[in-house]
């Protein structure tokens, strides 16, 4: 899949405290949290994003058909931990995970530029809504949402991801749990 340089990069995650954080009981504007969360989703997620890269790659171009699926299921792989902030006061968020620089910015959308470890630059924008954090990564071709919901308690969240290039013939969607450790 040499065709597609910088690829997983532009996926985004193919390729991370006030008083007021981590409020249990209730939803509300001000939601925050500061922790690191471990996959969770088990073998079932992890079939279901296989068959989910499958369906993307099966219309692919033959010849670069097996580099692709290689390449796209190591880029979508949970990664974990992540580390994610998200400061309701400072409406500033990070995150984090193996293989990924530190992406931090307010979560107001404006872009942030962003590096990759491989170096590729993208651009990205995070907003939050609640218990919703959102991070829309754009580069080299791609243009991909990777849409992180928080359990009220902080305690647990849902990373859904879509996935775009302009040399995938439709968009790869797919599901991971995650849970808090201490």
């Amino acid at each position: 899949m040499t065709a597609i340089p910088g690829f997983l990069a532009s996926a985004g995650v193919a390729g991370a405290g006030g008083a007021v954080l981590l409020s249990p009981r209730r939803a509300s504007a001000a939601f925050g949290v500061r922790g690191t969360f471990v996959y969770s989703g088990g073998r079932a997620q992890e079939q279901r994003r296989a068959a989910a890269v499958e369906e993307v790659v099966q219309e692919v171009n033959v010849i670069i058909r097996g580099m692709a699926r290689e390449r796209i299921l190591k880029g979508t792989a949970p990664k974990s931990p992540l580390e994610i902030t998200v400061d309701p006061l400072a409406r500033v968020a990070s995150l984090r995970a193996p293989t990924m620089p530190l992406l931090r910015g307010t979560t107001d959308g404006r872009p942030v530029a962003w590096k990759t470890a491989s170096g590729d630059r993208n651009t990205v924008n995070i907003t939050q809504r609640e218990e919703v954090l959102s991070f829309r990564f754009r580069g080299n071709g791609g243009d991909s949402r990777y849409v992180y919901r928080f359990a009220p308690d902080g305690q647990s969240l849902v990373l859904q991801a879509s996935v775009s290039h302009r040399l995938m013939p439709k968009s790869l969607r797919f599901r991971l749990s995650y849970r808090r450790v201490p």
